[in-house]
C-alpha cells in the first residue's frame, strides 16, 4: 500500500491525488487501475473501510431503500442492469427488482424480474444480477434472434406461499379423508344394517326350515316310500292299517285294502271299481244319482231321467228312460203309450198305441142304437187322428165290415187321419157294428 499525504485548508475545497509511476520494458505500455481508494484525514494512515455516512444507523438499518446499476462487458457480451432492493432490517426479508439487457452477436435479451428473499437470502445489503435471476419470485423474458422471438413468462411461489399452498392441500386432503371417514361410516352403517337383515332372514329361513322338518317327521307316520311309489296312510309299527292310497311310479293310483292287495285303481284310459269285491257303487250329487254293479247286474238310478247318447252330446241319437217310460229319439217307446190325438164321433171308438216300437190303432162300433151311413171312397169320414209321428210311411187300408156285398174299411194315411169308407158301394152303406185292428212300424220306424 501507498499512503499520501495530502495538504488543505478548507474541507469543501476539491481534493486531488495523483500519483506517477515508472516503469521500463522492452516494448508497449501497462495500464494501472487504482481500487479501494480511501481518504481520510489526520496524521495516521489506516486501512480501508467504508466511510462512516455509508455505514448504516440502526434506526437506519431498520427499513432502508437503494438501487444499483451495472455494466458488464465481456470478449462476447454487454449487460446492462438494474437493481432495486426494499429491505426490511438488516437481516429481515427482502423485496428486489431487477431489469437486464444483454447484447451478444447473435440474439439480444430483456429479462424483468422480482423477487421475495427470505431472511436467509437478504443478508446481503445489495443484490447482484446472479441472485436476483436465480431468487425471482416472477420473471419475463424476450429473446430476440435473427429467425425467432421468444417471450417466456414464469413465476415461483414463495417459501410461505407455498407452505399455504402446501398447508391448504393438507386442509383439503384432510376434508376429502374426513369425507372419505364419512362414507366409510355410512357404508359400514348399510353393511352393518344389511347385515342385520341377512340375519333376520336367515333366523327367518332356519325357523322355516325348522318348522318343515317337524311337518316332515309328523307325516312320517303316514307317508311310506315303497318300491312301487308313495303310499299313504295310517301306519302302526312300520305298518299300515284299514286301506290306503298308492300313488304308482307311472302316474296311476290305487286304493289298497289292509292286507295291501288294490280295490279300485285309476290310470289314464281306465277305472276299475271293486276289485276283490262282489259289488261297486259310483254315487254322484250327494246320492241323488248312482250307477251300482253287483252279480245281478248293473243299476243306474236318477232322480229325473237316465239319457244314453251316442254320437256326442248334441246327438239325436239318444235313449233316455224317464218315469213314465222308455224313449227314443225323444219318442216314447215303452211302456205302450196313446198316440190319438183327436176323436170326431163319439160312438165309435178308437184306441191308438205305441209299444215297442210299433203302432197299433184299433176302430170299433159296438151296441150302438141306429146305423152309421159311411159313404164310398172318394168321400170316406174322418173318425179321428193320430200324431203325425207315428203315422205309417204310406197309406193303410183295412177291412173292418161286410154289408149287403160291400165292405167297411179303414184307412190310415200319412198325415196320421184315420178314415172310414164303402168299397164296392156306389152310395154307400149302412152299418149297425163294425170293428178292425191295425199294425205297422210308423213312417219315423226305431228299427
Amino acid at each position: 500500500s501507498r499512503y499520501i499525504k495530502v495538504s488543505g485548508y478548507r474541507s469543501d475545497v476539491a481534493i486531488q491525488a495523483a500519483m506517477q509511476c515508472n516503469w521500463k520494458t522492452g516494448e508497449g505500455s501497462i495500464t494501472f487501475r487504482l481500487r479501494n481508494v480511501k481518504l481520510e484525514r489526520g496524521a495516521k494512515a489506516t486501512d480501508w473501510s467504508p466511510a462512516p455516512e455509508d455505514l448504516l444507523t440502526d434506526a437506519e438499518a431498520a427499513q432502508t431503500y437503494s438501487t444499483k446499476s451495472y455494466v458488464d462487458q465481456t470478449a462476447r457480451t454487454v449487460s446492462l442492469g438494474v437493481v432495486e432492493e426494499y429491505k426490511n432490517g438488516q437481516h429481515g426479508s427482502a423485496l428486489a427488482t431487477a431489469s437486464d439487457i444483454t447484447a451478444a452477436k447473435d440474439s439480444i435479451t430483456s429479462t424483468v424480474s422480482q423477487t421475495y428473499l427470505s431472511k436467509t437470502d437478504a443478508t446481503n445489503t445489495y443484490l447482484n444480477k446472479n441472485t436476483a435471476a436465480s431468487t425471482y419470485a416472477t420473471k419475463t423474458e424476450v429473446k430476440q434472434t435473427s429467425d425467432s422471438l421468444t417471450v417466456t413468462i414464469s413465476s415461483a411461489m414463495s417459501k410461505a406461499e407455498s407452505a399455504a399452498t402446501a398447508a391448504s392441500n393438507a386442509q383439503n386432503t384432510a376434508n376429502a379423508a374426513k369425507n372419505n371417514a364419512a362414507t366409510a361410516q355410512s357404508t359400514a352403517n348399510t353393511a352393518k344394517t344389511n347385515a342385520a337383515a341377512a340375519q333376520s332372514t336367515a333366523n327367518t329361513a332356519n325357523s322355516n326350515a325348522q318348522n318343515a322338518q317337524n311337518r316332515v317327521g309328523n307325516l312320517e307316520t303316514c307317508i311310506k316310500m315303497t318300491s312301487d311309489g308313495v303310499r299313504v296312510g295310517k301306519i302302526s309299527n312300520g305298518n299300515f292299517t284299514g286301506y290306503s292310497a298308492l300313488v304308482n311310479s307311472d302316474g296311476s293310483f290305487d286304493i289298497l285294502n289292509a292286507s295291501g292287495a288294490v280295490s279300485s285303481r285309476f290310470s289314464d284310459s281306465m277305472i276299475e271299481l271293486g276289485k276283490n269285491h262282489s259289488a261297486a257303487t259310483i254315487s254322484m250329487l250327494n246320492g241323488s244319482g248312482s250307477i251300482v254293479a253287483n252279480t245281478n247286474g248293473l243299476d243306474i238310478s236318477s232322480p229325473k231321467n237316465v239319457q244314453l247318447t251316442a254320437g256326442g252330446k248334441n246327438s239325436s241319437q239318444t235313449f233316455m228312460v224317464k218315469g213314465d217310460g222308455v224313449y227314443y229319439k225323444n219318442r216314447k217307446i215303452f211302456p205302450p203309450f196313446n198316440v190319438l190325438e183327436k176323436q170326431n164321433y163319439s160312438d165309435i171308438t178308437i184306441e191308438a198305441y205305441s209299444h215297442a216300437g210299433f203302432v197299433s190303432v184299433n176302430v170299433r162300433r159296438w151296441n150302438q142304437s141306429g146305423t152309421a151311413l159311411f159313404p164310398p171312397a172318394s168321400n170316406r169320414s174322418i173318425i179321428g187322428k193320430l200324431n203325425p209321428d207315428y203315422a205309417p210311411k204310406q197309406g193303410i187300408d183295412v177291412l173292418v165290415g161286410i154289408q149287403d156285398n160291400a165292405w167297411l174299411e179303414m184307412s190310415i194315411e200319412p198325415n196320421g187321419n184315420i178314415g172310414i169308407y164303402a168299397l164296392y158301394s156306389d152310395h154307400g152303406i149302412n152299418v149297425t157294428s163294425f170293428g178292425g185292428l191295425a199294425s205297422y212300424l210308423p213312417k219315423n220306424a226305431l228299427l
